[in-house]
């Protein structure tokens, strides 16, 4: 009997082990299962998440900061990951932060959303390196249907961004916009599409088979400056940097490599200042490699391959200005109906250096060809100007003469800008006005001009030794 007792009560402190154990497992899961505290989320407090939390964070209140810690991942199939959805009255605005260090996964979901009402919504959200957001889309800007909300993002990444089923970084609506992104050089995005006001990229901007940057317009974002010492790049029948055309003017500044595989361009968009600085590359495997279609200010101190187009449509004021002297395009210029301007150098020839391998053709418009000098020079030949090139434009840096000698010959009429000296002992002879001054004014500068030579040309104005007392267009007197 004594044996059978033992026995019996084995089994029972079995049993209660065993329910123990259960219990526990219970709680494990439970605390399994709620990895980010608080969640629900507190106004001005912050919400942690370390380990596995299976069905994501929603932010419902405002001054919310988020840190998913390193190793912590963060995941929902239902919903975003980490969705931003505070509701708000007509004028109310909400400012909430993630910082990501671990992994923020949405399947068939985003990674992160803003969800904004009627107010105005911010979010900053900072990856650092290792950190990483997938889904659908890595990051979603949306509006509530009816709304005439705002929302922007800044974004701050070194980790990497991805979009399963379209752009990795997506604002999808009117109002909707990145105020700044930032890619450092540890950084990897997929396609970016939205409004953008600064771009500092780093890193890596990938679109694949899409553009890598489709940016739209948007009132919620300001600036529209673009840097990129990183990779842009794609494989892509559309251009890798794709800025609509009733986007206001972008500026880009390049001394990276944006670049595109496919047959597309590398940049287009309506109006654009491009400045691809020494080492800048720019190209494209198809026939054009920058697209304006409505005006392009162009200086480049790199490496273009592809033709550079700037279609403007007549009824346009923009003026294209290309500067190419000092880099390399392989490729054509083509320009559109707007009075443009290129920039090149005199290299002891009757041709002007302009930097363009191909064809250049100034399209319609009265087009200035600018000779640019910036030391002593002597000019010895006549100069011939490029197809649909109907000026010759003559600027000398300050202390800088240029001697147009016995040698120089010209049918074009001359256009004096810059603040250095002109002197001619050659041939001025046009059937319109010989010498017209200055055509751009800097702070009332104008390039000093002394007649040694021979001038004809229709006498329907003055020319000033002294310079003009106010901006304008004027004439060499004839015979003087």
């Amino acid at each position: 009997m004594v044996g059978l007792d033992n026995k019996v009560r084995a089994r029972r402190v079995s049993r209660a082990l065993g329910a123990s154990a259960l219990a526990i497992g219970a709680v494990l899961a439970t605390s399994a299962a709620a990895q980010c505290t608080p969640d629900p989320t507190q106004a001005n407090g912050t919400t942690t998440c370390t380990g596995t939390d299976p069905d994501g964070v929603r932010v419902t209140t405002s001054g919310t900061t988020v840190n998913v810690l390193a190793g912590a991942a963060v995941n929902a199939s239902t919903r975003a990951a980490i969705g931003i959805d505070v509701p708000t009255s007509s004028y109310g605005s909400t400012v909430d932060t993630v910082n990501v260090s671990g992994k923020v996964t949405g399947t068939g979901q985003a990674g992160v959303s803003l969800n904004t009402n009627n107010g105005s919504a911010t979010l900053t959200l900072n990856v650092a390196a290792g950190g990483s957001i997938t889904g659908n889309n890595a990051l979603l800007l949306t509006q509530s249907a009816n709304t005439y909300g705002s929302g922007l993002i800044n974004l701050d990444n070194s980790g990497t961004l991805t979009g399963s089923g379209g752009a990795a970084l997506l604002a999808n609506g009117n109002g909707l916009g990145f105020g700044t992104i930032t890619n450092r050089a540890s950084g990897t995005i997929g396609t970016i599409s939205g409004a953008i006001g600064t771009l500092n990229n780093a890193g890596s901007i990938n679109g694949g088979s899409t553009s890598a940057i489709g940016s739209s317009p948007g009132y919620a974002v300001y600036g529209n400056v673009w840097t990129n010492t990183g990779t842009i790049r794609s494989a892509s029948n559309a251009a890798t940097v794709q800025v609509a055309a009733s986007t206001s003017a972008v500026t880009l500044n390049n001394s990276g490599a944006i670049l595109n595989g496919g047959s597309g361009a590398a940049i287009a968009g309506g109006l654009l200042t491009v400045s691809n600085q020494a080492g800048g590359r720019i190209g494209s495997a198809g026939t054009t490699a920058i697209n304006a279609s409505i005006g392009l200010n162009l200086v480049n101190l790199g490496t273009i391959t592809g033709d550079v187009v700037a279609t403007a449509q007549p009824g346009y004021t923009t003026k294209t200005v290309i500067d190419s002297s000092a880099g390399t395009v392989t490729g054509s210029l083509r320009l559109g109906a707007g009075d443009d301007t290129l920039v090149a150098h005199y290299t002891g020839g009757r041709t002007l250096a302009t930097g363009f391998s191909g064809t250049v053709d100034g399209g319609g418009g009265t087009n200035t060809e600018q000779v640019l000098f910036t030391a002593n020079t002597s000019v010895t030949t006549p100069i011939d100007l490029a197809t649909n090139f109907q000026l010759l434009g003559l600027k000398p840096a300050a202390g800088v003469t240029a001697t147009l000698t016995s040698g120089f010959s010209t049918s074009a009429t001359v256009v004096l800008a810059g603040n250095g000296s002109v002197i001619n002992r050659g041939a001025i002879a046009t059937n319109a006005q010989a010498v017209l001054g200055p055509i751009d004014v800097v702070n009332g500068s104008l390039a000093s001009f002394s007649n040694e030579g021979s001038i004809s040309g229709s006498n329907d104005g003055r020319y000033s030794p002294n310079g003009l007392t106010y901006p304008g267009q004027f004439a060499v007197e004839l015979n003087m």
